[in-house]
């Protein structure tokens, strides 16, 4: 599992990539883009201008890298 990262509230979904994406180590794949996941649940894809949101209970927000993006979920 990851690194849990900390928004702001109304923080934009493409913002926070570009801040995950410059801490990376050298090699890690990018992140591509942002989903809220819930087991049982089909995922919510934030695009680059979206605001992040908390969907509540079990919702989760995690970022799907250039090698998840084919694989499915």
């Amino acid at each position: 599992m990851g690194k849990t990262r900390r928004f702001a509230a109304g923080t934009n979904a493409g913002f926070a990539l570009n801040l995950i994406n410059r801490k990376l180590e050298s090699g890690v794949p990018l992140a591509t883009h942002i989903e809220a996941v819930k087991g049982g649940e089909e995922p919510v894809s934030f695009g680059p201008n979206s605001v992040l949101v908390d969907y509540g209970h079990d919702w989760k927000l995690q970022t799907v890298t250039e090698t998840e993006e084919g694989a499915s979920h």
